[in-house]
């Protein structure tokens, strides 16, 4: 048994080092070093065992166990690279990994090679108690990164990183979330190795699906394609849809939806996705409404000068200012009021 598990190990570790190298040679984009860092933290996963010492925990233990309690996070900033067109990483996101690493560290290295007892009669409770911790919190950040993933489908404009997002999902369902599961149930047993073996013959499985979504032709993983390939529409169907937003201005619609468009289109969904998509270059439907909301914006904000921005937001379609003033900064790099004393 332990000569088929060292064996796994190494082909793990051989598959991530080969995704490592594919990605690092097609991209250095946040998203692309996001991916490699959470390959790294899955490599020191499979890993180790090899670096496990029952007597003490020397600095490369400290380092090895440091990179498999940053799973939880990594998947969260990977899951946000992904499905957010918009990420970026802030000092937010690197005081937030070391908050979780000492959480992690205090927990499993301290209380744990302490033999701190907690008040358990049996030496191994305490341990076993203590080592559930980073399963704890690998098991929120996977639910967090299923959750996210969930969340932006709604307004999602690309329907090949939509049906991704269920693999995405279905793919943290089968690992983070199961291995964090079972590993808490088996903690210490005589099927702890077996289950090991097991989620590691998972990992393989999974880097070979990786694998082949980083060839796949249609790009949804990390790189983000800037000019999307025209596809050819019917000139009714254009016409149309460039009457409901340039003459009706649909845009203003408050809880518009790209369902409510494609009804009042007699298209599917999809379609409509593929159309906001293709001939306007928007990748999702936020960014679309945003746009035209904004430019919406501008035109009454220089006709009526005494118009309260406020008033303004909520005829644009807007629920609250914030999400208006929000959006006008972003996209013109002023604030409404600014925009206005600015404005001849």
């Amino acid at each position: 048994m332990p000569d088929l598990q060292n064996s796994l190990r190494i082909i793990c570790a051989a598959q991530i080092l080969m995704l490592f190298t594919i990605v690092l040679s097609r991209s250095r984009s946040q998203k692309a070093l996001v991916l490699l860092a959470f390959f790294i933290s899955v490599m020191a996963y499979v890993l180790r065992t090899f670096f496990q010492d029952d007597s003490e925990f020397g600095a490369l233990t400290w380092l090895v166990y440091g990179l498999v309690f940053a799973v939880g996070p990594l998947l969260l900033f990977l899951a946000r690279a992904i499905f957010d067109d918009e990420f970026s990483l802030f000092y937010t996101d690197l005081v937030h990994l070391l908050i979780v690493e000492l959480l992690n560290f205090i927990y499993f290295f301290h209380f744990v090679s302490k033999s701190v007892h907690w008040g358990f009669s049996d030496k191994t409770e305490p341990i076993l108690f203590l080592n559930a911790v980073p399963y704890i919190i690998q098991l929120v950040y996977a639910t967090w990164a299923v959750m996210l993933a969930l969340k932006g489908r709604a307004i999602d404009l690309i329907n090949e990183r939509i049906n991704f997002r269920w693999r995405f999902i279905i793919a943290i369902s089968l690992a983070v979330i199961s291995i964090s599961l079972v590993e808490l149930i088996f903690i210490g047993t005589p099927d702890s190795i077996l289950v090991h073996n097991i989620f590691l013959l998972v990992i393989i499985s999974l880097c070979l699906y990786v694998a082949i979504e980083l060839f796949a032709p249609i790009d949804t993983f990390f790189i983000k394609t800037e000019n999307p390939v025209p596809v050819s529409f019917q000139d009714e169907l254009v016409e149309k849809f460039q009457y409901l937003v340039e003459n009706e201005k649909i845009f203003l619609q408050p809880d518009l939806t790209v369902e409510k468009i494609a009804d009042q289109l007699g298209e599917p969904v999809y379609k409509v996705r593929k159309l906001i998509n293709s001939r306007l270059n928007f990748r999702n439907f936020n960014e679309f409404l945003n746009h035209y909301r904004v430019e919406e914006a501008k035109l009454r904000l220089k006709d009526d000068p005494k118009a309260a921005v406020i008033d303004i937001a909520f005829a644009l379609g807007y629920n609250s200012l914030a999400p208006f003033n929000k959006a006008f900064k972003r996209l013109t790099n002023r604030s409404p009021t600014e925009f206005r004393s600015q404005t001849p």
